[in-house]
């Protein structure tokens, strides 16, 4: 499995964790704690499940993106006259620019 999957799948559940247990720890109720953490739950469980899957699926496009944007920076930096702006239409002319990159930059 990619490690950008399981890393996802882990932020995701401490996020579902964390979205659980916080409230119940503000809360100052005479209830026993996990009590609390399954009202919560069962109160929330759609917006904790949809909002822990927007967390995961930002996760992993961030890990698999960065790269791309790493090196490619570098690569505007590592140049003599030091990454001005004609370095980015040089390189999306090049085709070296991934796509992110040219959006981001609006370069065409």
């Amino acid at each position: 499995m990619d490690s950008h999957i399981v890393i996802a799948v882990v932020g995701a559940l401490v996020y579902m964790g964390l979205s659980t247990s916080m409230p119940c720890m503000l809360n100052e109720q005479k209830q026993p704690f996990l009590k609390e953490v399954k009202t919560v739950f069962v109160t929330n469980r759609q917006t904790i499940v949809i909002s822990s899957l927007i967390v995961a699926v930002t996760i992993y496009l961030a890990l698999k993106i960065t790269p791309s944007i790493v090196d490619s920076l570098d690569r505007l930096s590592d140049d003599d006259n030091g990454g001005n702006i004609n370095n980015l239409a040089r390189l999306s002319r090049s085709g070296e620019m991934p796509p992110e990159l040219m959006q981001i930059f609006n370069v065409r």
